[in-house]
């Protein structure tokens, strides 16, 4: 990813979040204890209607969401570093916690690829990493306004003479919470100044959120 599309990337993602009214701040669960890593909102909002497809070829939908905590991340299967590196990072996480707590937490990757990552690519992909993590994708006038919704933005790169090319995506994974509202957000890859990603943080952030 070029250092001027990390920087679109970073600006639009500002942008919509001002857009749309969040505030970031690290807040205090009931338990008393702060969050480390996890950035909660200050409020939670409904997230719009939207329909996808899931690695079964079933519709994903907002009632998708209800009844677990959901991590959300999007990016796509030819994707060279940030993609694999984040849903390691996410299995790790998820096998760190207790197993009471395992089956609170529901992991999504959404495919903004969807000429090339068709449900069994997407199935054959997350699996890899955990049988339980979901993959979902759908036409471009789906992802865009759910990814918009969140926060996420992408775009496609140029396509070469080999039919092969990049997308630019956010690299920001986004909470949603039991109820299907939008609720917090947390880095998937190491940030400067850290020279490891905060793995023992993270796990004690969603101890405390699954709760």
């Amino acid at each position: 990813m070029s250092k001027n599309v990390k920087t679109a990337l970073i600006l639009a993602s500002f942008a919509i979040f001002i857009a749309i009214g969040f505030t970031l701040k690290i807040i205090s669960l009931k338990q008393g204890e702060e969050l480390q890593e996890v950035r909660m909102f200050p409020g939670t909002l409904d997230l719009p209607a939207f329909s996808l497809q899931n690695e079964a070829s079933r519709p994903f939908t907002n009632e998708s969401l209800i009844g677990q905590w959901n991590i959300l991340f999007f990016g796509y299967t030819h994707c060279p570093d940030v993609c694999p590196t984040t849903l390691a990072n996410l299995a790790k996480l998820v096998n760190g916690l207790p197993k009471h707590l395992q089956n609170k937490v529901q992991v999504i990757f959404v495919s903004v690829d969807p000429e090339r990552d068709t449900p069994q690519q997407l199935k054959t992909y997350v699996e890899y990493f955990n049988k339980n993590f979901r993959g979902v994708t759908g036409t471009h006038d789906q992802l865009q306004p759910f990814a918009k919704s969140l926060g996420a933005i992408y775009f496609k790169g140029a396509v070469d003479e080999n039919g092969n090319y990049p997308v630019d995506h956010s690299s920001k994974i986004f909470l949603v919470n039991p109820q299907g509202k939008r609720a917090g957000i947390f880095d998937g890859q190491i940030t400067p100044p850290s020279k490891t990603y905060p793995f023992d943080a993270l796990v004690k952030d969603f101890i405390n959120i699954l709760k």
